[in-house]
């Protein structure tokens, strides 16, 4: 490292020795020459600096940069630059270098002339819920020396520059500042290159959210020597891994840079390349070129280490957003199990947890009620009708025995009935399956002649020469199962041995599966589960108490269940002893725990004879008050 450093600082100080540059107008970073010029590019080399002083705050391990440019009358430029990462923020060290020749005799643009940068960038950050740059701060002193017509002079300057995350607003949407060439008055022929501040660059950036990398950035700059205002803007999309293509517009008012901008970049994470084109005075052109590598091991592993956590936690967090439960909760127990005290992932999949058992609980009364359905079909020997429901509740639960053992049972009888029809039909097929079958089993091709032999038993469910082959298969299969089984174990124990507890309980696993038999699979799983069970106890005492709920839960559907058949069988023995209000009474009360079809057509066919018989009372007293009043009315005549 100090070798190569060595050689890196003798180069630059050769450039300042040799060569010239025209120090505070040429822009060595393609990436913003490419967006008109903006301080808002935020750049992945490190000649960013020189533009926007703020910006080489991502770099976690060391990275040297080269520029060349190409101008107008025969000028060229060179650069190179190299960035240190410390946990105090990042250095970077460059030189660069020029070669003019002026069109017009009093051009003060120098016939050569050479520089020495020094940034210093202090990235802003929080580490709440997990690592993430919002922004920094920053600061470049530069100086030159002039050789114009045989006159030298020394220029020194500085710039400042910040740049900010409106986490408040966007989290896409950050500000960006800089004050540019603060510096000592120079003359040359005449000129006053530069007095006090040269320019003051306010930007806006907006990272759009999407699967393609879009960028928008726009600059107002304010000239102090002349007065004027200046404009950029520009624009980026990374539509396929590794390449960029940026694009703006630049006009400083100053009858020189005016014109649009392109650019095509690379990003190979340890290397990068790319090419910008700027238009000047929308006539000429400027070419430049950067080229950069990365090195060396990261300089601060905590960082790096806290910001890819941050990465996965973000994906997890937009998984849980979109209801994707399952993934989420894989992510988040990925994120504990090599950060196991990150609280908000514990927060988080506590949440998941109990998403999980609500979704769990709605699935369960949805299969209840379909088992209900299929079971009252199966009784009324609608067997289609009883399949379909069993079907229904595999739907939600692939596993449900009850739904499995029904469907099996369906078709058992399905195939009862076809199945003397299909021996008549298809006897010729079968005397042809069974010649390929002895045929495959004597070659030793035993997954075709299972599957010929499994064909017989599709058309005569009862052959017993094709279920004694179908045995002899098995037996034959499973010799070469125990021999593969016994390579899962190896490979389990090799992750054993090297401590990698988690992947060797997924091979025993599936070994002690695939063999229940083999009882050292099952030994090697419990130890392995052991050693990994201290990362997940707060999980698992989690789990247990979600279990009880869920236990007290269902114990409550079933009294439910029970109170609703009681009411209800009350209130039919009420009906029958004609009692229709305190049997309308009981069914209100049944309906209110199951909310069951035939309750309510119950309930509506009582409701009618109630309604009829209050009318029939309440017709009764109408008429007998008429003639309670005619009586009336005949007492006072006479």
């Amino acid at each position: 490292m100090k070798k190569i450093l060595l050689v890196f600082i003798f180069l630059s100080f050769t450039n300042v020795l040799i060569y010239a540059d025209k120090l505070f107008f040429k822009n060595y970073d393609a990436q913003s020459s490419a967006m008109g010029n903006s301080i808002a590019s935020f750049s992945n080399n490190s000649f960013s600096f020189i533009n926007s002083p703020s910006t080489n705050f991502n770099f976690l391990s060391k990275k040297i940069d080269f520029s060349f440019i190409s101008l107008p009358s025969d000028t060229y430029a060179g650069a190179s630059a190299m960035c240190m990462p410390f946990s105090f923020g990042n250095v970077t060290l460059a030189g660069s270098y020029s070669k003019d020749s002026p069109k017009i005799e009093d051009d003060y643009l120098e016939d050569n002339a050479a520089a020495l940068y020094l940034n210093y960038t202090l990235p802003i950050f929080k580490t709440c819920p997990v690592y993430e740059n919002i922004g920094g701060v920053g600061i470049t002193i530069k100086g030159s020396r002039w050789n114009v017509d045989g006159i030298s002079n020394f220029i020194y300057a500085c710039d400042l520059g910040a740049h900010y995350k409106l986490h408040m607003i966007d989290d896409g949407f950050f500000i960006v500042m800089c004050v540019r060439n603060l510096s000592n008055k120079t003359d040359l022929k005449n000129k006053n290159l530069i007095e006090g501040i040269e320019n003051f660059d306010f930007a806006l950036r907006y990272n759009f959210k999407g699967a393609s990398s879009f960028v928008l950035v726009a600059d107002v700059i304010k000239f102090f020597d002349n007065q004027m205002l200046g404009c950029a803007c520009g624009a980026e999309i990374s539509p396929i891994s590794p390449t960029t293509f940026k694009f703006g517009y630049t006009d400083y008012n100053d009858g020189y840079l005016k014109g649009v901008t392109a650019g095509v970049f690379l990003d190979f994470n340890s290397f990068n390349i790319g090419y910008a084109f700027s238009g000047i005075n929308n006539k000429e052109a400027k070419h430049t070129i950067n080229m950069g590598f990365m090195f060396g091991v990261i300089e601060n592993e905590n960082k790096a280490y806290k910001y890819y956590l941050g990465v996965n936690f973000v994906r997890a967090k937009e998984a849980y957003d979109k209801k994707d439960f399952i993934n989420a909760r894989q992510m988040f127990e990925n994120i504990l199990a090599v950060y196991p005290n990150h609280a908000p992932s514990k927060k988080y999949l506590q949440k998941i947890i109990y998403e999980l058992d609500v979704q769990k609980k709605i699935i369960e009364l949805s299969i209840n009620k379909f088992l209900r359905k299929a079971q009252k079909a199966y009784e009324a020997n609608n067997l289609i009708k009883a399949r379909v429901y069993y079907k229904e509740v595999l739907g939600l639960d692939t596993a449900n025995t009850q739904a499995l053992e029904g469907i099996l049972e369906i078709n058992k009888r399905l195939k009862e009935i076809d199945n003397n029809e299909n021996k008549e039909i298809n006897s010729k097929k079968i005397v042809s399956l069974w010649k390929e079958g002895v045929k495959f089993y004597n070659e030793k091709n035993f997954v075709f002649a299972k599957e010929k032999f499994k064909e017989i038993i599709s058309i005569d469910s009862k052959n017993p020469g094709a279920i004694r082959y179908l045995n002899l298969i098995e037996t034959q299969l499973s010799n070469i199962i125990s021999v593969q089984t016994r390579i899962v174990f190896e490979q389990g124990m090799q992750y054993y041995n090297e401590k990698n507890y988690k992947e060797a309980a997924k091979y025993f696993s599936a070994a002690y599966v695939t063999n229940p038999n083999m009882v050292e699979a099952k030994k090697y799983y419990i130890l392995s589960k052991k050693v990994l069970k201290q990362r997940y106890d707060d999980i698992e005492l989690f789990n247990k108490k979600s279990l009880n709920l869920i236990a007290e839960d269902e114990q409550t559907f079933l009294q439910e269940q029970k109170n609703a058949k009681d009411y209800y069988n009350k209130a039919l023995n009420l009906i029958k002893k004609n009692k229709l209000e305190s049997a309308f009474a009981y069914l209100d009360k049944a309906y209110r725990y199951v909310q069951e079809e035939y309750i309510a057509q119950e309930k509506d066919r009582l409701g009618l004879r109630l309604s009829e018989k209050y009318y029939n009372q309440g017709l009764k007293a109408y008429n007998l008050k008429q003639k309670s009043s005619i009586l009336v009315g005949k007492s006072k005549l006479l």
